[in-house]
């Protein structure tokens, strides 16, 4: 019990304290994204659910193609993938997180994250950026479609017009 209650203490001291980080501007200016945020957010990796584990941290979308494939238990393909098959895998995204035996059919759940500094406005930039790793793994065969269900996320606090229509869902008109 006094650990549960040490545990708790402690997440909800960290949530607080992310709130400060990514709201009060005052504070959010002076964080850096890869070198603080990032950082920060990697030690709490539970904010993303508990059922997650990390696969792979600020690595290319060529070493998460390896990871997942040994995630899979089928390692032994990765001497075996032709080099044409990861040649557009260089990006780099933030966080992936794995989990393995989910609810439903799939087997295997996967979280591609992006990170922007709490005080960046997200612009149709970054939303290029977190659809084009979605259309690298979508569209490479090498990345299981069939068992594993992909997400693709982008974290900001702000965002422009361009973004806020992209959220718009067009048959009710509300944020997804």
């Amino acid at each position: 019990i006094i650990d549960v209650a040490k545990t708790v203490g402690d997440r909800l001291t960290f949530t607080y304290l992310l709130e400060q980080m990514v709201y009060n501007d005052s504070i959010g200016k002076t964080i850096k994204e890869r070198s603080q945020f990032h950082k920060i957010l990697l030690k709490e990796l539970w904010v993303f659910g508990e059922k997650y584990a990390l696969g792979t941290s600020d690595q290319s979308l060529r070493n998460l193609l390896y990871a997942h494939i040994k995630c899979l238990g089928r390692d032994e393909l990765i001497p075996e993938i032709p080099p044409e098959a990861t040649e557009d895998l260089a990006r780099i995204p933030d966080i992936c997180l794995f989990q393995q035996i989910c609810p439903g059919y799939e087997k295997y759940e996967h979280l591609v994250i992006e990170l922007k500094r709490p005080t960046l406005t997200l612009t149709k930039t970054e939303v290029d950026q977190i659809e084009d790793y979605a259309l690298k793994v979508s569209t490479n065969p090498m990345f299981d479609k069939s068992s594993t269900k992909w997400h693709f996320i982008l974290l900001g606090q702000k965002f422009d017009s361009y973004v806020d229509m992209k959220l718009k869902n067009t048959t009710s008109g509300d944020g997804n």
